[in-house]
Protein backbone atom coordinates (compact mmCIF):
# COMPACT_ATOMS: atom_id res chain seq x y z
CA UNK A 1 0.00 0.00 0.00
CA UNK A 2 2.98 2.34 0.47
CA UNK A 3 3.43 2.71 -3.31
CA UNK A 4 -0.25 3.57 -3.74
CA UNK A 5 -0.04 6.08 -0.88
CA UNK A 6 2.91 7.85 -2.55
CA UNK A 7 1.09 8.05 -5.88
CA UNK A 8 -2.14 9.31 -4.33
CA UNK A 9 -0.28 11.91 -2.23
CA UNK A 10 1.58 13.23 -5.29
CA UNK A 11 -1.68 13.40 -7.28
CA UNK A 12 -3.26 15.33 -4.40
CA UNK A 13 -0.47 17.94 -4.45
CA UNK A 14 -0.70 18.53 -8.20
CA UNK A 15 -4.42 18.13 -8.99
CA UNK A 16 -6.54 19.07 -5.96
CA UNK A 17 -7.59 22.59 -4.94
CA UNK A 18 -8.21 22.66 -2.05
CA UNK A 19 -5.98 19.73 -1.08
CA UNK A 20 -7.64 16.63 0.36
CA UNK A 21 -6.80 15.92 3.98
CA UNK A 22 -4.71 12.93 5.00
CA UNK A 23 -7.89 11.38 6.42
CA UNK A 24 -9.65 11.77 3.06
CA UNK A 25 -6.73 10.22 1.19
CA UNK A 26 -6.60 7.25 3.55
CA UNK A 27 -10.37 6.77 3.12
CA UNK A 28 -10.07 6.76 -0.71
CA UNK A 29 -7.16 4.32 -0.57
CA UNK A 30 -8.97 1.95 1.78
CA UNK A 31 -12.08 2.05 -0.46
CA UNK A 32 -9.94 1.18 -3.48
CA UNK A 33 -8.41 -1.80 -1.74
CA UNK A 34 -11.81 -3.05 -0.61
CA UNK A 35 -13.14 -2.89 -4.18
CA UNK A 36 -10.18 -4.61 -5.86
CA UNK A 37 -7.91 -7.59 -5.41
CA UNK A 38 -4.40 -6.10 -5.24
CA UNK A 39 -1.35 -8.29 -5.67
CA UNK A 40 0.12 -9.54 -2.42
CA UNK A 41 3.35 -7.52 -2.65
CA UNK A 42 1.31 -4.27 -2.70
CA UNK A 43 -0.51 -5.07 0.53
CA UNK A 44 0.71 -4.09 3.98
CA UNK A 45 -0.70 -2.70 7.17
CA UNK A 46 -1.62 0.97 7.70
CA UNK A 47 1.35 1.28 10.07
CA UNK A 48 3.70 0.72 7.10
CA UNK A 49 2.50 3.72 5.13
CA UNK A 50 5.20 6.34 4.41
CA UNK A 51 4.57 9.02 6.99
CA UNK A 52 5.38 12.46 8.33
CA UNK A 53 5.89 13.64 11.88
CA UNK A 54 5.62 16.34 14.47
CA UNK A 55 9.37 16.43 15.01
CA UNK A 56 9.46 19.85 13.32
CA UNK A 57 8.07 22.96 15.04
CA UNK A 58 4.33 23.45 14.54
CA UNK A 59 3.83 20.21 12.60
CA UNK A 60 0.22 19.06 12.64
CA UNK A 61 -0.72 16.83 15.54
CA UNK A 62 -2.25 14.09 13.36
CA UNK A 63 0.94 13.52 11.33
CA UNK A 64 2.75 10.23 11.98
CA UNK A 65 6.52 9.99 12.45
CA UNK A 66 8.98 11.72 10.12
CA UNK A 67 12.39 10.12 9.61
CA UNK A 68 15.24 11.51 11.69
CA UNK A 69 16.89 14.42 9.87
CA UNK A 70 20.39 15.85 10.19
CA UNK A 71 22.53 18.62 8.69
CA UNK A 72 24.42 16.28 6.39
CA UNK A 73 27.72 14.46 6.29
CA UNK A 74 30.54 15.63 4.02
CA UNK A 75 29.69 12.74 1.68
CA UNK A 76 26.00 13.64 1.50
CA UNK A 77 26.77 17.31 0.81
CA UNK A 78 29.26 16.33 -1.90
CA UNK A 79 26.70 13.99 -3.51
CA UNK A 80 24.06 16.73 -3.60
CA UNK A 81 26.51 19.30 -4.97
CA UNK A 82 27.48 16.92 -7.78
CA UNK A 83 23.90 15.85 -8.46
CA UNK A 84 22.61 19.41 -8.89
CA UNK A 85 25.82 21.04 -10.18
CA UNK A 86 25.81 23.51 -7.29
CA UNK A 87 28.61 25.11 -5.27
CA UNK A 88 28.98 23.67 -1.79
CA UNK A 89 28.92 27.20 -0.36
CA UNK A 90 25.29 27.61 -1.43
CA UNK A 91 24.36 24.25 0.03
CA UNK A 92 26.10 25.25 3.27
CA UNK A 93 24.01 28.44 3.45
CA UNK A 94 20.79 26.45 2.99
CA UNK A 95 21.84 24.14 5.82
CA UNK A 96 22.78 27.10 8.03
CA UNK A 97 19.37 28.68 7.47
CA UNK A 98 17.62 25.42 8.37
CA UNK A 99 16.17 24.97 4.86
CA UNK A 100 18.04 21.79 3.92
CA UNK A 101 18.37 18.54 5.81
CA UNK A 102 19.38 14.94 5.03
CA UNK A 103 18.05 11.56 6.08
CA UNK A 104 16.30 8.46 4.75
CA UNK A 105 12.77 8.12 3.44
CA UNK A 106 11.22 4.79 2.48
CA UNK A 107 14.68 3.28 2.94
CA UNK A 108 16.39 5.65 0.48
CA UNK A 109 19.04 8.31 1.27
CA UNK A 110 17.33 11.64 0.60
CA UNK A 111 17.60 15.37 0.93
CA UNK A 112 14.75 17.34 2.45
CA UNK A 113 13.55 20.92 2.01
CA UNK A 114 12.17 22.18 5.34
CA UNK A 115 11.93 25.35 7.39
CA UNK A 116 11.11 26.45 10.93
CA UNK A 117 7.38 26.81 10.21
CA UNK A 118 6.82 23.05 10.25
CA UNK A 119 4.33 23.61 7.42
CA UNK A 120 6.18 21.77 4.64
CA UNK A 121 8.63 18.91 4.11
CA UNK A 122 9.70 17.83 0.62
CA UNK A 123 11.87 14.78 -0.03
CA UNK A 124 14.10 13.99 -3.02
CA UNK A 125 16.36 11.00 -3.44
CA UNK A 126 20.11 11.61 -3.23
CA UNK A 127 20.70 9.42 -6.28
CA UNK A 128 18.48 11.68 -8.39
CA UNK A 129 16.02 8.91 -9.20
CA UNK A 130 12.23 9.24 -8.86
CA UNK A 131 10.26 7.77 -6.00
CA UNK A 132 8.13 4.71 -6.71
CA UNK A 133 5.45 5.76 -9.18
CA UNK A 134 7.32 8.59 -10.86
CA UNK A 135 7.61 11.83 -8.85
CA UNK A 136 11.12 13.05 -8.10
CA UNK A 137 9.94 15.60 -5.53
CA UNK A 138 7.54 14.41 -2.87
CA UNK A 139 5.80 16.75 -0.42
CA UNK A 140 5.15 14.45 2.50
CA UNK A 141 1.54 13.73 3.46
CA UNK A 142 0.06 16.19 5.95
CA UNK A 143 2.21 19.14 4.87
CA UNK A 144 1.35 22.16 2.70
CA UNK A 145 2.75 22.55 -0.81
CA UNK A 146 1.39 26.14 -0.77
CA UNK A 147 3.70 27.27 2.05
CA UNK A 148 6.63 29.49 0.91
CA UNK A 149 9.68 27.74 2.38
CA UNK A 150 11.98 30.15 4.20
CA UNK A 151 9.58 33.06 4.59
CA UNK A 152 9.88 33.04 8.40
CA UNK A 153 13.66 32.94 8.09
CA UNK A 154 13.44 35.97 5.75
CA UNK A 155 11.79 38.18 8.39
CA UNK A 156 14.79 40.48 8.98
CA UNK A 157 15.90 40.71 5.33
CA UNK A 158 14.71 43.57 3.08
CA UNK A 159 15.31 41.62 -0.16
CA UNK A 160 13.87 38.23 -1.14
CA UNK A 161 14.61 35.89 -4.05
CA UNK A 162 11.38 33.96 -4.62
CA UNK A 163 11.92 30.78 -6.62
CA UNK A 164 10.07 27.62 -7.65
CA UNK A 165 11.24 24.25 -6.35
CA UNK A 166 13.84 22.81 -4.01
CA UNK A 167 16.78 22.80 -6.46
CA UNK A 168 16.15 26.47 -7.28
CA UNK A 169 16.09 27.25 -3.55
CA UNK A 170 19.64 25.85 -3.29
CA UNK A 171 20.62 27.78 -6.43
CA UNK A 172 19.26 30.99 -4.89
CA UNK A 173 21.43 30.37 -1.83
CA UNK A 174 24.43 29.92 -4.14
CA UNK A 175 23.80 33.22 -5.93
CA UNK A 176 23.31 35.04 -2.62
CA UNK A 177 26.71 33.79 -1.44
CA UNK A 178 28.39 34.55 -4.79
CA UNK A 179 27.09 38.12 -4.79
CA UNK A 180 28.00 38.78 -1.15
CA UNK A 181 24.36 39.39 -0.20
CA UNK A 182 24.01 37.09 2.81
CA UNK A 183 23.32 40.04 5.14
CA UNK A 184 20.39 41.61 3.24
CA UNK A 185 18.90 39.00 0.89
CA UNK A 186 16.99 35.80 1.72
CA UNK A 187 15.90 32.82 -0.41
CA UNK A 188 12.25 31.72 -0.36
CA UNK A 189 10.73 28.90 -2.42
CA UNK A 190 7.30 27.76 -3.50
CA UNK A 191 7.70 24.03 -4.08
CA UNK A 192 5.20 23.97 -6.95
CA UNK A 193 4.02 26.47 -9.53
CA UNK A 194 0.40 25.36 -9.14
CA UNK A 195 -0.84 26.79 -5.81
CA UNK A 196 -1.25 30.34 -4.61
CA UNK A 197 0.90 31.44 -1.69
CA UNK A 198 -0.73 30.24 1.52
CA UNK A 199 -2.97 32.97 2.96
CA UNK A 200 -1.18 32.83 6.33
CA UNK A 201 2.16 33.62 4.67
CA UNK A 202 1.27 36.44 2.28
CA UNK A 203 1.53 39.19 4.91
CA UNK A 204 5.09 38.08 5.71
CA UNK A 205 6.22 39.60 2.39
CA UNK A 206 5.00 43.05 3.46
CA UNK A 207 7.46 45.87 2.78
CA UNK A 208 10.05 43.66 1.07
CA UNK A 209 11.63 43.94 -2.36
CA UNK A 210 10.98 40.62 -4.09
CA UNK A 211 12.48 39.29 -7.30
CA UNK A 212 10.78 36.18 -8.68
CA UNK A 213 12.72 33.61 -10.70
CA UNK A 214 10.00 31.46 -12.32
CA UNK A 215 10.60 28.36 -14.38
CA UNK A 216 10.67 28.96 -18.11
CA UNK A 217 7.28 27.45 -18.93
CA UNK A 218 3.62 28.47 -18.89
CA UNK A 219 3.09 27.19 -15.35
CA UNK A 220 6.08 29.16 -14.08
CA UNK A 221 5.12 32.40 -15.82
CA UNK A 222 1.51 32.21 -14.64
CA UNK A 223 2.68 31.39 -11.12
CA UNK A 224 4.92 34.46 -11.06
CA UNK A 225 2.00 36.69 -12.07
CA UNK A 226 -0.30 35.22 -9.40
CA UNK A 227 2.31 35.37 -6.65
CA UNK A 228 3.23 38.94 -7.59
CA UNK A 229 -0.42 40.02 -7.35
CA UNK A 230 -0.72 38.44 -3.90
CA UNK A 231 2.37 39.95 -2.32
CA UNK A 232 1.99 43.32 -4.02
CA UNK A 233 -1.31 43.69 -2.16
CA UNK A 234 0.60 43.72 1.15
CA UNK A 235 3.05 46.40 0.02
CA UNK A 236 5.89 44.36 -1.46
CA UNK A 237 7.82 45.65 -4.48
CA UNK A 238 7.94 42.92 -7.11
CA UNK A 239 9.63 42.15 -10.40
CA UNK A 240 10.76 38.95 -12.09
CA UNK A 241 13.67 37.60 -14.12
CA UNK A 242 13.06 36.10 -17.54
CA UNK A 243 15.35 33.21 -18.40
CA UNK A 244 14.43 32.92 -22.08
CA UNK A 245 17.28 33.37 -24.53
CA UNK A 246 19.98 32.50 -21.99
CA UNK A 247 22.27 29.49 -22.49
CA UNK A 248 24.24 27.11 -20.36
CA UNK A 249 27.95 26.55 -20.95
CA UNK A 250 27.01 23.47 -23.00
CA UNK A 251 24.74 25.71 -25.16
CA UNK A 252 21.53 24.11 -23.81
CA UNK A 253 18.75 26.62 -23.03
CA UNK A 254 18.34 27.69 -19.42
CA UNK A 255 14.96 26.70 -17.95
CA UNK A 256 15.29 27.50 -14.25
CA UNK A 257 17.53 29.17 -11.69
CA UNK A 258 19.47 25.94 -11.10
CA UNK A 259 20.44 25.98 -14.80
CA UNK A 260 21.56 29.59 -14.40
CA UNK A 261 24.50 28.40 -12.27
CA UNK A 262 25.99 27.11 -15.54
CA UNK A 263 25.27 30.25 -17.60
CA UNK A 264 27.28 30.91 -20.75
CA UNK A 265 29.86 33.66 -20.27
CA UNK A 266 28.47 35.70 -23.19
CA UNK A 267 25.07 35.89 -21.49
CA UNK A 268 26.18 36.61 -17.94
CA UNK A 269 25.85 40.40 -18.06
CA UNK A 270 22.67 40.44 -20.16
CA UNK A 271 20.22 42.84 -18.47
CA UNK A 272 17.41 42.28 -20.98
CA UNK A 273 15.89 39.51 -18.91
CA UNK A 274 14.39 41.70 -16.20
CA UNK A 275 10.64 41.31 -16.56
CA UNK A 276 8.46 43.99 -14.98
CA UNK A 277 5.37 42.01 -14.05
CA UNK A 278 3.95 44.71 -11.77
CA UNK A 279 3.60 48.45 -12.16
CA UNK A 280 6.07 50.52 -10.09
Amino acid sequence: MSEAWLLLSEWNQTHCQPLWTEKDLAHKLNDAFRCTSPKAHFVNSPEQLPSVSNCLPAATANCPALPSLHTGTAEEIALLAELRGLPREGIALAIQKGLLRFGKYIGRPAWFIVDSSGQVVQARRLDGQPWVGGPKALVLPGFKVSWPVGILEAARYPFVLLVEGGPDLLAACSFIVAEGRTTDCAPVAMLSGSPLIHMDAVALFSGKSVRIFPHLDCVGENAAIRWAEQIREVGAKVDAFRLDGLRRKDEAPIKDLCDLIAIHADDFEDDRSIWKICPP
